[in-house]
């Protein structure tokens, strides 16, 4: 028996037919959109590629390359912006088993292909240092693989832009070690994504249990309630058959 078994109706209505504030919470938290500061990350990088494209019809470019070129940079946004948004992350990275093997061989594929693309650009046009446009494969790297894996891939894409440089202008490009930066930022932007999404998902399941115990204790009570009442109207007819017998 509950330890206060005379609970009135009235204190007990207000359970009935709404939901507890927990309740209230859980669905809040479910409304919770959380890759907002990744989209926000991700996208900023995409306004590289209108300022790309100008600069390059104002160089004095042969048609044929002009066009190339252009299309190729477009490819390359285009791949981009496939990967940050519907490619870098799903439920499972959320997980604690992390990523498949076939997620993290798509992702490398499709780091590959920009990395093709930005090859092509530097070969198509050499003076132009579109090697530059490398940068958004090292940010891919970093929001689409784990913490390990991403600093790896950065590190050979750092050196594989700098040998692009290198062979390029002839001079070694120190700047381009910014790009190690980029990784480490993506990087961080992924892990502060997964562990915001395992706090709200530990939350869920913590309302979600408490809502479980507060209609367990809604029942208890209202056992009792109901218990008490009918003790009640027993003694009373009990009480009335005896008067009546008097």
């Amino acid at each position: 028996m509950s330890q206060n078994p005379h609970t009135s109706l009235s204190e007990l209505q207000p359970l009935v037919g709404t939901d507890p504030p927990i309740a209230a919470a859980t669905r809040s938290t479910r409304k919770t959109r959380l890759p907002q500061l990744w989209k926000a990350f991700a996208l900023t990088w995409l306004l590289v590629y209108p300022v790309v494209v100008a600069l390059l019809w104002q160089r004095p470019l042969p048609a044929s390359k002009l066009v190339a070129a252009t299309l190729s940079v477009l490819a390359l946004a285009s791949v981009y912006a496939w990967m940050v948004l519907r490619g870098s992350l799903s439920e499972d990275d959320l997980g604690a088993s992390g990523p498949t093997a076939g997620q993290l061989r798509a992702r490398g594929i499709g780091i590959a292909v920009m990395v093709a693309l930005v090859l092509g650009l530097t070969w198509l046009i050499p003076n132009v240092g579109m090697w530059w446009l490398l940068q958004d494969a090292v940010i891919v790297a970093g929001l689409a693989l784990p913490p390990r894996m991403a600093a790896g891939v950065a590190l050979g894409l750092v050196t594989l832009l700098l040998a692009a440089a290198q062979t390029t202008t002839g001079r070694f490009e120190p700047m381009l070690l910014i790009q190690l930066a980029f990784a480490a930022g993506a990087s961080a932007v992924r892990q502060l994504t997964i562990t915001v999404a395992q706090l709200n998902a530990a939350r869920q399941e913590v309302a979600r249990l408490a809502v479980a115990e507060e209609r367990k204790r809604f029942g208890r009570d209202l056992h009792d309630l109901l218990g008490h009442s009918l003790s009640i109207v027993v003694l009373k007819s009990e009480l009335a058959r005896k008067l009546a017998l008097a």
